[in-house]
């Protein structure tokens, strides 16, 4: 489902059709709002906003770094992004079909240290951190920019999946699916991997559970209603993570743990919190014959400040 987009002159020009400003006045009325409320409703129409999985990252304890290494951290995290789109959509052809490498960067809300990236499903978020996660390796084991590697030193990231409703303002994302990730990545203080409860929900109902990643081919995938649409033709494609059926796989997701580690509660929400722990073996293309074995999140159950 596509996302809703609003923008700032349509909006403006409705605005003034029913309301303006009364600054120079001495004293100012209440007015009667419903006819301009109805107008927006029928504008706005926030029951299509669209339902969508948001990958927050950041590198953990940024703060923490000395200026010349912070200076140099976004420079470096960049780097990283690149070789990951590049990755996700070469080496994860069925799953990212409907992605380019632009219209990932596209769709990356950028925070310097990191940000939220705007996916179709929670699949593909657990895909992205994986590829992530697996040039991180790379570059803390000094083959990926070595010398950059000296310089900064190693760096780790901790991430955080929500889903929920997005929309877009002009060309900035907004809504309480991208609110929610922030939430958990902030709070996190222990280089986690934190999902709500409607992430957990939909792997519940598309897979019977997050654990069952490991046992996830593509041939499953491509019966999953969320890729309906998707080309089969890709099926006999590269695939980094999944293997194309259940038979014998090298590379694969090998071990998933989920728990429930707490509530995090703002103004009049509360959201429930999942600790995602998963161990994936595998390479990149250009490396498939030097598999490593990365590791998201860790087994830590402490709650969440």
């Amino acid at each position: 489902m596509r996302v809703s987009k609003i923008k700032y002159k349509e909006l403006l020009e409705a605005v003034n059709k029913f309301d303006k400003a009364n600054i120079n006045t001495a004293y100012a009325t209440i007015p009667e709002e419903n006819d301009l409320e109805e107008f927006l409703e029928e504008l706005v129409l926030p029951d299509s906003f669209s339902n969508k999985s948001i990958l927050g990252v950041d590198i953990f304890q940024y703060s923490q770094y000395e200026l010349k290494k912070q200076t140099l951290i976004p420079f470096l995290f960049k780097l990283i992004q690149e070789a990951v789109f590049k990755n996700c959509v070469e080496g994860n052809g069925y799953l990212f079909q409907k992605y380019s490498e632009s219209k990932l960067e596209k769709d990356f809300i950028p925070t310097g240290d990191g940000g939220f990236q705007i996916l179709d499903t929670p699949l593909h978020a657990v895909s992205l951190a994986i590829n992530y996660e697996l040039f991180i390796r790379y570059y803390n084991s000094y083959h990926f920019y070595p010398k950059l590697r000296k310089i900064i030193g190693p760096i780790s990231l901790r991430y955080s999946i929500s889903t929920g409703a997005i929309f877009q303002f002009n060309d900035n994302y907004f809504g309480p699916g991208i609110i929610n990730c922030a939430r958990m990545l902030s709070k996190d203080n222990l280089n986690r991997c934190l999902m709500d409860q409607s992430t957990h929900d939909w792997f519940m109902h598309t897979m019977m559970g997050v654990e069952n990643l490991q046992f996830v081919s593509i041939d499953d995938i491509a019966t999953y209603p969320h890729f309906a649409l998707y080309d089969k033709k890709e099926l006999n494609g590269y695939e980094m993570i999944f293997p194309h059926d259940k038979d014998f796989a090298f590379q694969k997701i090998i071990s998933t743990d989920v728990q429930q580690i707490g509530e995090i509660k703002a103004k009049h929400t509360t959201l429930n919190i999942y600790n995602l722990h998963l161990q994936f073996l595998g390479a990149i293309r250009e490396a498939k014959d030097k598999p490593i074995v990365i590791t998201i999140g860790n087994l830590n159950l402490s709650g969440i400040d």
